[in-house]
């Protein structure tokens, strides 16, 4: 999965042609899907409350615009099965 997802990056940001943007994304979607249906989903973050049950902080910032301890950016995905983390979340959190 994080093959396809920085696959997806990388033809965004050099405006690849929107029919192979197209096709990675239907596979990315597909993916999801599969993994899915045995019960795997992808850890919530950014907005979110940092939480090291399914968090890794691996950066800090400091806005005060922002609530302290809330994800401000997505590093890496996490994934869980059903309730069991299967990898953390690597992420930006902010810290005042």
């Amino acid at each position: 999965m994080d093959d396809i997802h920085r696959t997806l990056y990388f033809a965004k940001e050099h405006k690849a042609g929107e029919s192979f943007i197209s096709g990675i994304e239907l596979i990315k979607d597909n993916f999801e899907n599969i993994l899915e249906s045995r019960g795997v989903s992808a850890i919530e973050t950014v907005g979110e409350e940092f939480d090291p049950e399914f968090h890794e902080a691996m950066l800090v910032k400091s806005d005060p615009k922002q609530k302290n301890n809330i994800i401000l950016e997505e590093l890496e995905k996490g994934y869980k099965h059903n309730d069991r983390v299967l990898r953390h979340a690597k992420v930006k959190v902010n810290k005042i």
